[in-house]
């Protein structure tokens, strides 16, 4: 299990919105010109991140911790990168869009 595996078994996050998550949260204006070329450069190299993002905040319901919620994600999509999540959700925390609880 690597770092960032054990991070995400250990977190339980909790979404603090209802419905989905709109482009314009992950655009430039929610996001900081550093955070939001990460995310840029993030979607062009695995191009199906933006729908794994969007399931994985369908998962976020405050009782699956984050690795739990990574596994179901992949067994769907291709391979998901924990360290790629806990970033893109810390982001979102700041925003105040999820809770990530430490189990």
């Amino acid at each position: 299990m690597t770092l960032a595996e054990k991070q995400a078994s250990e977190i339980v996050p909790e979404r603090q919105f209802k419905g989905t998550l709109s482009r314009e949260t992950l655009s430039r204006k929610a996001l900081s010109p550093k955070d939001y070329e990460w995310y840029a450069k993030i979607t062009e190299e695995d191009k199906q991140f933006s729908l794994k993002l969007a399931e994985i905040l369908n998962f976020t319901d405050g009782k699956r911790n984050l690795q739990q919620i990574i596994n179901a994600v992949t067994a769907e999509y291709t391979p998901t990168d924990t360290k790629r999540i806990l970033k893109i959700l810390r982001q979102l925390e700041k925003q105040k869009l999820v809770i990530l609880k430490i189990s």
